[in-house]
C-alpha cells in the first residue's frame, strides 16, 4: 500500500510481530543495531496501561530474543 504525507510517498508492508513478552505491555519502544546485534528497549506497561519499567532485549535476527532484566524500573 501507497500513502502519500507531507514528507513523501510512504510504502506500508505487512505487519509482523518481532517482539512480545507474555504478561508484559511494550511501549514506545526503539530498535538500535551494534556490531550485528539489535537491541531493543522499551517502555513497559502495567495492566492498566502505567509504564512501570524500561525492557531491554537482544537479537541477531530480528525474530529470536534474548530478554535481559530491566533497565530501569519505577520505584
Amino acid at each position: 500500500m501507497k500513502l502519500t504525507s507531507p514528507y513523501g510517498d510512504v510504502c506500508i508492508g505487512n505487519f509482523e510481530e518481532v517482539l512480545s513478552i507474555s504478561g508484559r505491555f511494550l511501549n514506545d519502544h526503539c530498535l538500535i543495531q551494534r556490531n550485528n546485534e539489535w537491541h531493543f528497549f522499551g517502555c513497559v506497561g502495567d495492566a492498566t496501561g502505567v509504564d512501570i519499567s524500561f525492557a531491554h532485549a537482544t537479537s541477531n535476527n530480528l525474530k529470536n530474543w534474548q530478554i535481559h532484566p530491566d533497565v530501569l524500573s519505577r520505584p
